[in-house]
């Protein structure tokens, strides 16, 4: 039973690559959400089951704490893209003002690879241009290392403050 609802879980999750109108959206939430409701109680109560009484605990502990960790560094990942996608659209609306592309989808996949440093070499500027695609890939090698020293500063911070609450609840 485990099996049909992860299974029910990934054919919804692939179901929304699929769909094109609203029910078919539907259909797809609806198998995931069915997916979770028959899947994740039957593991829990298996790993409970499987689990020494002993360490019940620390067992549902760690699965939360890995749970929690999840949503943080998803969290973490959908607003890494969020700000450094504006920051690709700022740079696709620049080359087409400057009219370096015929529209919006060869301007925004440049402005990707260009921020990204990958720099394909499919789609390529015109020769007196070079220089802001060489701009752009600064900009993106900043704002991807400022980004990363935030989200370090971030993790640190919790950790000290982790730290801090941890030493009053021993004074306490």
């Amino acid at each position: 039973m485990i099996a049909f609802g992860f299974a029910c879980i990934g054919i919804g999750a692939a179901s929304f690559f699929f769909a094109k109108t609203m029910t078919g959206y539907f259909i797809a939430m609806s198998l995931f959400t069915l997916g979770e409701i028959i899947a994740f109680p039957i593991a829990m109560a298996y790993m409970s089951k499987l689990t020494p009484e002993l360490y019940r605990g620390r067992y549902f502990g760690f699965k939360g704490m890995m749970w929690g960790l999840a949503g943080i560094f998803s969290s973490a990942g959908i607003w890494f893209h969020g700000r450094i996608g504006d920051s690709w659209w700022i740079w696709a609306g620049a080359f087409l003002a400057l009219g370096l592309f015929p529209a919006v989808e060869p301007a925004v996949y440049f402005s990707i690879v260009s921020f990204t440093t990958l720099g394909f070499g499919d789609i390529l500027l015109p020769v007196s241009w070079w220089l802001l695609s060489g701009i752009c890939a600064a900009n993106g090698l900043l704002l991807f290392g400022l980004s990363a020293a935030f989200l370090v500063e971030f993790v640190r911070g919790l950790m000290k403050a982790q730290e801090e609450h941890r030493k009053q609840k021993q004074k306490a």
